[in-house]
């Protein structure tokens, strides 16, 4: 029976806090991802993704704000997965952001900051504009684990 409650009460507070969150909800986004990312940021284990204005994708990075839903488009298999936006930071450079957020926060696939740069600058658009506009760090936390 305690159990039982205790399981309630928790259940409560998420649904109390996904009705609050519904209710300040800000702009939504609609991103597509590599699945290694997607699943690392539904899994909770990746806490930051790195974006890079490219001739492609004009997304208004600059104008997110904490509070905002992207939705994440898995590129491979059509899942989506909604994320509210906790921050969002802007650096000039791969390097620094990877090591004022953290390397295990920003990447799904390196453990160090160079292989996390090497990652980074295989994807499309981001050696080239990289130097241009820098890089944005978007602190993200998935809805379900609110």
């Amino acid at each position: 029976m305690v159990i039982y409650c205790a399981f309630l009460k928790e259940l409560a507070r998420k649904l109390k806090n996904k009705m609050e969150f519904e209710k300040k909800r800000g702009t939504k986004y609609n991103l597509d991802l590599n699945p290694r990312p997607f699943n690392a940021i539904k899994a909770g284990t990746k806490k930051v993704e790195g974006r890079v204005p490219t001739d492609w994708d004009r997304t208004a990075y600059s104008e997110m704000k904490p509070g905002d839903i992207i939705s994440f488009t898995n590129n491979e298999t059509g899942e989506v997965l909604e994320v509210v936006v906790r921050f969002v930071h802007h650096y000039k450079t791969l390097e620094k952001m990877l090591k004022i957020e953290g390397v295990l926060n920003v990447s799904s696939s390196s453990t160090t900051i160079e292989g996390s740069i090497q990652s980074y600058l295989q994807l499309e658009g981001y050696a080239k504009n990289l130097p241009k506009y820098g890089i944005y760090a978007i602190g993200v936390v998935p809805i379900v684990n609110l």
